[in-house]
């Protein structure tokens, strides 16, 4: 699934003073279990589609963290692989349209019908570009902290896994690490929950796409930190299997998203 992005868009104005003020819905504490439901029922009922998504996915970071462990900077590897949860948004767009022409009852499978043709591709780059720009951020960080607690030498992850459970300062990077890693997905998680699904089907600016995802989560704070939770679990999982898991872990999440996002979308939003 490729994105169509052959025309350029059009004027977003008049569009984003629409949008701009638009109210999520509200929703309750329980809609992030029903989301990852449908978005099961959509990897089962969409399998080429859904598992080849994951399948490239999985791949992709696989070989990723591969090339890591090559070099003398394999102590990297934990803060290389939770930082790819920070570019899954992006990634999973080909999934938001399979779910959304499915719900449609329009045909879904792989090839030419299945070309995403996005309402707002410049704006949805823009997005990319940020959610990149923090990615390497948090690689920079974790950087830094590896380099102050090991006193500049990196070493190979087996010294660095002996060092945080054996060592005091190994467990002091351990929890700011951490810490700062959530800052980081917090931030992520944020701009992008809603703002993406939103770019796919309405062509507004990557700034008030993100205005609406920070709308959306304040007014439903406790359903969407469930939800945050199950995502940091599901993507856990998925890298404890050495990825394996990745391969249906991506693509569930993927489709949830868009169940999400149309759970919370205001009626003036249509898809």
């Amino acid at each position: 699934m490729v994105a169509d992005t052959s025309t350029p868009p059009t004027t977003t104005t008049s569009h984003d003073e629409a949008y701009a003020h638009l109210e999520p819905k509200s929703i309750g504490t329980e809609a992030p279990w029903s989301w990852l439901a449908k978005g099961h029922k959509d990897c089962q009922a969409m399998g080429k589609v859904s598992f080849t998504y994951g399948l490239v996915f999985s791949a992709c970071c696989a070989f990723l963290l591969w090339g890591v462990l090559q070099f003398p900077y394999s102590a990297l590897f934990l803060s290389m692989a939770g930082g790819l949860i920070l570019i899954g948004p992006v990634a999973a767009v080909g999934l938001y349209e399979a779910s959304r022409r499915r719900k449609a009852g329009e045909p879904v499978q792989l090839g030419r019908d299945l070309i995403i043709k996005i309402a707002a591709p410049v704006q949805v780059r823009f997005i990319g570009v940020i959610l990149l720009v923090i990615f390497l951020l948090w690689i920079r960080v974790a950087t830094l902290l590896v380099a102050l607690s090991v006193h500049g030498e990196y070493g190979a992850l087996s010294d660095l896994v002996v060092f945080v459970l054996q060592d005091p300062n190994g467990l002091s990077l351990l929890v700011v690490g951490t810490a700062i890693g959530a800052v980081f997905a917090t931030t992520v998680f944020a701009i992008s929950a809603f703002s993406i699904p939103l770019l796919t089907v309405k062509n507004v600016d990557a700034v008030t796409a993100i205005l609406y995802s920070l709308r959306a989560i304040q007014k439903n704070l406790w359903p969407m930190l469930v939800w945050a939770w199950l995502i940091v679990m599901l993507m856990l999982f998925g890298m404890a299997t050495l990825f394996i898991g990745m391969i249906y872990v991506f693509p569930l999440i993927g489709h949830a998203t868009w169940h999400a996002f149309e759970d919370i979308r205001a009626d003036e939003i249509k898809t």
